[in-house]
């Protein structure tokens, strides 16, 4: 064991020469995402300024065409079209027997096929299969199949197949299949998939996937999320983002800027152990397996595994120090127990106990790291024992809430990619 220590030890003294190569690799890094951040930012200046000018080139259209409307407190259309041809008619109680056209709607517009408003709509569109507003919607727009607003939403839309914002969404959103949105929130609800173009705040509930640029809230959806940087939660089978401040809960959760961990921990107790941690910038899973180091690639007597979770506090940048404090469920992996179960048809349920870990992290360069720290196996009053290969060392005894428990500490130093 000593010699382990020290070969590792030794081992990381050589790769810390490497550091400078690797700090100049991570300061390279840095300043592509910065000019990528940069780019993106001039982007959305971009779009910002594209949509003020398309918004006042509209207001202008509707200032220059206000001597030639016509305000109807009730416009009736019996044909599709305007209910005075070649009239630009405003009303507050628009109705359509086949389509309803109207420029400003102040109140109702309704219709058996379709509701248009060429210019905005302050209070509610209705169809049986689409309305469409080519202005701002502050109020409601509902339909059978889609509704569209090519401007903002300040309110609520919900349709039996898609609603289209392509503006501002300040409300929510509810379809059978997809909701798309510019940016906004707090609510996209779909049957199928919600997309958010921009940054999104609030919920985005989809029964197979949600798409988003920055998320600040939740997205759940039945297989996928994706976003690109995440302050909140993503439930899903798969969860994908550039970096995640909150909680990934999932099958498969994959955080390119997070916590990813792969190597190898050594045990004062002998025993060895390859471990995977990944997760996101703060919490992450842990997934380990091993066996006595002289038992490696000898013999399947006496493996042990174990799955857990834990919360990382600092190494927010590949050069920083981190603490890593994990709880685990872990087992002794009985073989002969598992053969027999096999042969008789019946199931293998190893004798679980608890285990925790408390580690620094400490970068040595070329993307690998060091990690040193203190484990205690336990047992409890009731519960499963400590096989008596996990007992090294000196155990102590104590009551926890009415529990007589018992603890067996050990070292352990590592190595990860």
């Amino acid at each position: 064991m000593k010699r382990i220590i020290a070969a590792l030890f030794f081992s990381s003294i050589a790769l810390s020469a490497f550091a400078d190569a690797d700090e100049d690799r991570v300061l390279a890094e840095a300043r592509r995402r910065a000019e990528r951040d940069r780019a993106e930012a001039e982007a959305d200046e971009a779009r910002e300024e594209a949509r003020e000018a398309i918004k006042e080139a509209r207001e202008e259209s509707r200032e220059a065409d206000a001597g030639n409307d016509i305000f109807l407190p009730i416009a009736l259309s019996v044909l599709p079209g305007s209910p005075l041809p070649g009239r630009d008619v405003d009303s507050s109680l628009g109705l359509g027997l086949i389509i309803s056209v109207l420029d400003d709607v102040y109140g109702l517009q309704a219709s058996s096929i379709g509701s248009v408003a060429e210019g905005s709509v302050s209070g509610t569109q209705l169809s049986g299969i689409f309305s469409v507003s080519e202005g701002r919607v502050g109020g409601f727009q509902g339909s059978g199949i889609f509704n569209v607003a090519e401007d903002d939403v300040a309110g609520f839309q919900s349709a039996g197949v898609f609603n289209i914002a392509e503006g501002y969404l300040g409300g929510g959103q509810s379809a059978g299949v997809f909701n798309i949105a510019g940016e906004g929130g707090p609510i996209q609800i779909a049957g199928v998939f919600n997309i958010a173009e921009r940054d999104f705040t609030g919920f985005q509930i989809a029964g197979i996937f949600n798409i988003v640029q920055d998320l600040e809230g939740v997205q759940s959806a039945g297989i996928f999320n994706i976003a690109r940087e995440v302050h909140g939660f993503q439930i899903g089978v798969v969860n994908v983002a550039d970096s995640v401040f909150g909680l990934q809960v999932g099958l498969v959760n994959i955080v390119i800027n997070g916590i990813s961990d792969m190597g190898v921990w050594v045990e004062d107790s002998g025993s060895a152990y390859a471990f995977m941690q990944r997760g996101t910038s703060n919490f992450y899973t842990l997934v380990y397996a091993g066996a006595p180091k002289d038992d490696w690639f000898v013999t399947d007597e006496r493996i042990s595994a174990g799955l857990g979770g834990g919360f990382r506090i600092g190494g927010y940048r590949r050069w920083e120090p981190a603490f890593d404090f994990d709880v685990s469920a872990k087992a002794r992996i009985d073989s002969d127990a598992i053969q027999t179960a096999c042969e008789d048809g019946t199931w293998y349920f190893p004798k679980v106990f608890p285990s925790a870990r408390a580690s620094i992290r400490l970068p040595v360069g070329i993307g690998l790291a060091l990690h040193a720290g203190y484990i205690l196996d336990a047992e409890y009053e009731g519960g499963n024992s400590v096989p008596e290969e996990f007992q090294e060392g000196d155990a102590w005894s104590t009551s926890l809430l009415g529990v007589h428990w018992t603890f067996h500490p050990k070292l352990f130093l590592g190595l990860s990619l």
